[in-house]
């Protein structure tokens, strides 16, 4: 379970990890630069009320996301301090949880 959970830190932020699968970009950094570009689109002269505030909505969305992203992490490390399987189960059902709501965006799809 440790081993798997350092691969699921690694998928939401590789910063710090000296190796894991993906393509060592991460969920978290991801989620930033879509904030950053909405905001920049949003932002725009020429941005229509329509996109600014779908833009709100996204933004919204992608927050909510880093949230969960941030949760997913603190969980990794509890896992890695877990003295059993026992104590590390709930954890990783949690952790499994979390991913489905970022994987289906918990915001009721964009």
């Amino acid at each position: 379970m440790k081993a798997q959970a350092l691969h699921v830190l690694h998928a939401i932020d590789p910063a710090g990890l000296p190796e894991g699968p993906g393509f060592d970009f991460g969920v978290k950094p991801a989620l930033a630069k879509v904030i950053h570009h909405i905001e920049l689109a949003a932002a725009s002269a020429d941005a229509t009320e329509n996109v600014r505030a779908e833009a709100e909505r996204v933004v919204t969305s992608a927050r909510n996301s880093l949230e969960r992203a941030d949760q997913i992490m603190k969980l990794v490390k509890q896992i890695q301090s877990a003295q059993s399987a026992a104590e590390a189960t709930p954890l990783t059902d949690r952790i499994e949880a979390l991913c489905a709501q970022l994987a289906n965006d918990g915001e009721g799809g964009l």
